[in-house]
């Protein structure tokens, strides 16, 4: 037991029903749906795409009730009773549906009874599943889709469908590749599975301490160290974690109470820390999981997903940057004592060999190799490169504890991708996307930007309960067609519907990333939330860019590529300097409000509002250094 212990850590259950079977369970499941789909994902492994995907749900679901209680407080014997049950439950389920799905497929669509009590039992599960781990909300949206497919052809109008019996419906849903088995829990199951394990086994060999160490090595010893710290050390952790929240507490606890004895207010420490860590959701190669599966939906390569998220994650962390540089400049934080930082070459001296695996990561995709290869590949050369220093060498107890941390992380995301198949399913059965996308194309035949509007809304209030993957996976089903339709390019469509998706960590009433920043910085919260959306603003703009500057996606000629990227970048300037209420030196309400307008001149299509926008902006610097180095010429003079 001391073994299982060791690897379990501080999840380690010796007490309660069952305590040391539940132990041996979460260890021997969370080790084999690993190291399958490191076998599966390999260029050894070739399977039909159903059997990797039902063993995931599976393992997974069964996961999740050994380890998320019923209820989070009030826990009563009765409610370990019921988690063991449906433990029995999915992995029975599972099992029935890796048996007989082969019959299923070569079948035709023909399904049993049987089949069909299965399914409503899986989907019962699902939801139960998605309530532990993901979010109630997800849970109650999956649950009104299928009441629509049984009940909606009692409504009037255009959302009636054909009638729809109980076995249809969940036949439907567990039987075809088109829902619960379809690309959500696909893309789960192959690349988000590969990338979560390769960023657990690099944090397990110390990258997060060498990432965190190389960001104050870089930006620590200017104006807003810290902070500039904070965010890059976030985008690179984000790199390998892909989860806000997770980034939020894994590098918040280190850089929050750095801003804040560097002299940053609490509220505003907690909103950076927040925004630079749900930037690790827009920034390749994981990005919060989406990524993956917007490759699928949009039949693009991968690499071409990253490639054109490489300008808009840029442009995000950029904003961030000044933002704090700005803060820092008008609160007049002093600069950072130099002794105390890390320094660059002692850094990579010491660990800069864990930055090789990135490099290989994207080599192997750039010569042709697939993500999931590429992954497989560039985890062997991280093993074998932890073992050239002390410092990183694995112990009998790392790979083994960082596959079993790489399938617990997975498990809010597969119950996501799961329940989203649900909702898909329903969408597919019904016909109700087609239905919603024909709205939206009327809207859009009007006016593109109204359309674009209606879908950020819906973004935004989808994300207040939803993850990110989840809405982008039902809004890409109900209205990237009619986008699409409307002339916008299908992966300029799914990147704007993903990007508002990524809003909802920091966007009020429900932000989750500030939130769990405000706890560690001791601040309010919905202060925190509100100062997240003012530093985070190019968030909500750059998908709108997409759509009229498709060359920020790398798409077009360089020289149109380059005039709309230092465009972008002025205009973050100039907003910045308005809502921080600094640029050259403090500034006034007038002056504030027309470097706001010069920033969004900068933002709108067209040669003469980016030329009005960088003429005003210009203007205004010239104003605020003229009276600056007039003021300083006083004060000179009245000290002499």
């Amino acid at each position: 037991m001391k073994i299982i212990n060791s690897l379990l850590g501080k999840d380690s259950l010796s007490k309660g029903t069952g305590g040391n079977l539940r132990n041996w369970l979460i260890v021997g499941l969370s080790l084999f749906i690993s190291c399958f789909h490191l076998y599966a994902n390999s260029p050894f492994g070739f399977f039909s795409q159903h059997i990797p995907r039902i063993l995931h749900w599976t393992c997974l679901a069964g996961l999740t009730f050994l380890i998320i209680p019923l209820k989070k407080t009030n826990k009563k014997k009765y409610h370990e009773y019921i988690s063991w049950i449906l433990f029995i439950i999915s992995i029975s389920t599972g099992i029935y549906m890796l048996i007989s799905w082969q019959g299923i497929v070569m079948s035709g669509g023909y399904y049993s009874q049987l089949d069909a009590i299965i399914s409503f039992i899986m989907v019962l599960i699902i939801l139960e599943a998605t309530r532990r781990t993901v979010s109630p909300f997800l849970a109650f949206i999956a649950g009104i889709f299928i009441l629509y497919a049984l009940f909606g052809h009692l409504l009037p109008g255009m959302f009636t469908h054909r009638k729809y019996g109980f076995e249809r419906v969940f036949a439907f849903l567990a039987t075809t590749p088109e829902a619960i088995f379809g690309i959500p829990i696909g893309v789960s199951a192959t690349y988000v599975i590969m990338f979560i394990i390769f960023g657990s086994l690099l944090q397990a060999l110390g990258g997060s301490e060498f990432f965190m160490d190389l960001a104050f090595s870089l930006t620590g010893r200017f104006y807003g160290g810290p902070a500039k710290a904070s965010i890059l050390a976030s985008a690179l952790v984000g790199t390998i974690s892909g989860s806000s929240t997770a980034n939020v507490v894994t590098t918040g606890t280190f850089t929050i109470p750095l801003m804040k004895r560097s002299g940053y207010d609490k509220n505003f420490a907690g909103a950076v820390e927040a925004v630079a860590s749900t930037g690790g959701q827009i920034t390749p190669p994981v990005m919060g999981a989406a990524a993956f599966i917007i490759a699928e939906m949009t039949n693009t390569p991968y690499l071409k997903v990253a490639k054109a998220a490489i300008i808009p994650a840029f442009l995000y962390f950029f904003a961030c940057f000044v933002a704090v540089h700005l803060e820092a400049k008008r609160i007049n934080i002093a600069l950072p004592d130099k002794e105390s930082l890390p320094k660059f070459y002692s850094v990579m001296k010491k660990r800069g060999y864990l930055i090789i695996p990135f490099f290989s990561l994207f080599g192997f995709m750039i010569y042709g190799f697939s993500a999931m290869r590429s992954v497989f590949f560039s985890l062997i050369i991280t093993i074998a490169l932890s073992f050239i220093k002390k410092e990183t060498r694995p112990n009998l107890y790392t790979i083994p504890k960082a596959l079993i941390d790489s399938a617990k992380s997975a498990i809010p995301i597969a119950c996501a991708c799961a329940c989203a198949g649900i909702i898909m399913g329903i969408i597919n059965l019904t016909g109700i996307g087609v239905k919603l996308s024909s709205l939206i194309v009327l809207l859009a035949e009007k006016n593109l930007l109204l359309s674009l509007f209606a879908v950020s809304v819906s973004a935004i209030i989808l994300g207040c309960g939803m993850p990110t993957t989840a809405v982008y996976i039902i809004l890409s089903v109900l209205t990237a067609p009619a986008l699409i339709k409307v002339g916008v390019p299908a992966l300029t469509a799914h990147m704007f519907i993903f990007y508002y998706g990524c809003t909802a960590p920091i966007t009020p009433p429900v932000a989750m990333s500030s939130y769990a920043a405000a706890a560690i910085a001791q601040g309010d919260p919905m202060k925190v939330a509100f100062k997240s959306v003012k530093i985070g603003f190019i968030v909500f703009v750059v998908p709108f860019l997409l759509v009229y500057f498709p060359e920020l996606m790398l798409l077009g000629e360089p020289f149109k590529v380059l005039i709309a990227f230092l465009s972008a970048i002025t205009g973050i300037v100039f907003l910045n300097g308005g809502t921080i209420g600094y640029l050259v030196a403090h500034l006034n309400k007038m002056t504030r409000m027309l470097l706001i307008i010069a920033g969004a001149l900068m933002f709108i299509p067209g040669w003469k509002t980016d030329f009005s926008g960088l003429v005003l902006g210009i203007i205004i610097i010239v104003i605020i250094y003229t009276y600056k180095r007039k003021n300083a010429a006083i004060a000179k003079k009245g000290m002499i």
